[in-house]
């Protein structure tokens, strides 16, 4: 399970490389590695459903 922590903690691995409305692309940092005993690709890809607002 992901926390507002935890969220927070990743976001300073990525970057904004671009936005149009309704789209917005990020580069993920390869350190994000050091974070994988904490977090889960699951609970990664898990994130946009959490976020009142996103749809798929």
């Amino acid at each position: 399970m992901i926390t507002t922590e935890k969220l927070i903690e990743i976001s300073s691995y990525l970057t904004l490389v671009h936005h149009i409305k309704g789209r917005v692309r990020v580069r993920v940092n390869p350190k994000i590695k050091e974070q994988s005993q904490n977090i889960t690709l699951e609970d990664i890809e898990d994130i946009p459903n959490k976020i009142e607002g996103i749809k798929k």
